[in-house]
């Protein structure tokens, strides 16, 4: 995670003048339920290393891959990310840094991260918040409708904002393959009408 300090603090002035909320990305080779023990410890690394640079650009959020599934089932690799995200809270309270985390819903469906899942996360760890890429929901299926956002946003716990990814999509059996234009593979005016619709705060 590198970044110049003096220009970061310099867009966090420029963005909050022009009343701009910014999100950071951490690395996306994170991965907290990695078979190793050094790979998982980086990555909670990797996301306080992004936690620290949000601090200075203002960013309110740092979005997260959080992990693949690899021979492990989806119920043990929420309690291994729920570990992870725990640790980073207590050093992110320690080093007083405020960003939210946000657990991306991800297209590929050996990747972890359902809207279930990244809830059950919420539960127990604070300080996280959903991030809803609609191409990854149409990717990993089943496809999106109204009836299909309209359950999504519903399941949604009350929070201070919904943080969102919206673009195009090509899409396979096993999920996501890339990311296209607005317009291709997903129908963005539904998306948009019934993110509306929900009334949700959204950025």
């Amino acid at each position: 995670v590198l970044y110049n300090q003096e220009r970061a603090e310099g867009a966090h002035l420029a963005a909050k003048k022009m009343d701009v909320m910014l999100s950071a990305h951490a690395p996306y080779y994170v991965n907290f339920n990695s078979s190793s023990v050094a790979t998982r410890e980086k990555s909670e690394e990797w996301v306080l290393k992004a936690q620290r640079a949000a601090e200075d650009f203002g960013a309110w959020m740092v979005v997260v891959h959080a992990a693949t599934y690899g021979e492990v089932d989806g119920e043990r690799t929420t309690a291994k990310v729920i570990s992870s995200l725990k640790r980073i809270r207590k050093a992110m309270v320690d080093e007083s840094l405020s960003a939210f985390i946000g657990l991306e819903t991800m297209g590929k469906k050996a990747a972890w991260g359902t809207v279930p899942e990244i809830v059950s996360v919420m539960e127990q760890v604070e300080g996280v918040l959903p991030v809803i890429d609609f191409a990854h929901l149409q990717a990993r299926g089943p496809e999106l409708d109204r009836d299909r956002l309209d359950q999504i946003f519903g399941s949604l716990p009350n929070m201070p904002r919904l943080h969102c990814h919206i673009s195009g999509i090509e899409y396979t059996e096993a999920g996501e393959r890339k990311h296209l234009r607005l317009g291709q593979g997903l129908d963005h005016q539904m998306v948009l009408s019934s993110l509306l619709g929900s009334k949700i705060d959204s950025t």
